[in-house]
C-alpha cells in the first residue's frame, strides 16, 4: 500500500542463520563444555531470548516475512567472519596487504551468498496485482 508501482522495499538485517553465527555458537558450545564459568555468559552471536519467543533473523525467515507482499528483486550480502571470536585480533596480526585481500575475499563470498553472509539486504518490489 505504501510504494507505487516502481517503488522499492529495502530491508536488511542480521543474519543469525549466516556461517559466522553457526560457526560462533559451534565454539560457544565448545568453550562452554570446557568452562563452567562461560555457560551463564552471553556471547554476541547468542539468540536474545530463547528462540521460541523472539524473530530470529535468517534469510529464510526474512525472505518469507516479503513473500506475502513482494516480488524479490534482489539480495545480497554484506561481511562474513565479523564478530567471529578472534578475527579481528588474527587480521591485526597480518601485513596489511594480506589484511585487506582477506577482507576483500570474505566479502565478495558474501555478496554472491547472502544466505551464509553476516548481514542479508533484500530489495523488493511490489507484487503485481491480479497475475
Amino acid at each position: 500500500r505504501v510504494l507505487d508501482g516502481q517503488g522499492r522495499a529495502v530491508v536488511s538485517a542480521n543474519n543469525y542463520g549466516g556461517a559466522t553465527v553457526r560457526a560462533s555458537r559451534l565454539l560457544y558450545k565448545l568453550v562452554r563444555a570446557v568452562w563452567p564459568r562461560a555457560r551463564t555468559t552471553h556471547f554476541l552471536w547468542d539468540s536474545p531470548v530463547p528462540l521460541q519467543h523472539t524473530y530470529e533473523c535468517t534469510y529464510a525467515n526474512t525472505q518469507a516475512l516479503g513473500e506475502p507482499c513482494f516480488d524479490e528483486a534482489e539480495s545480497y550480502g554484506v561481511s562474513l567472519l565479523w564478530g567471529f571470536p578472534g578475527w579481528s585480533s588474527m587480521l591485526r596480526l597480518l601485513p596489511r596487504s594480506i589484511h585487506s585481500l582477506m577482507l576483500r575475499a570474505v566479502n565478495r563470498i558474501a555478496m554472491r551468498v547472502p544466505k551464509h553472509a553476516d548481514v542479508m539486504v533484500f530489495v523488493w518490489r511490489p507484487r503485481k496485482s491480479g497475475g
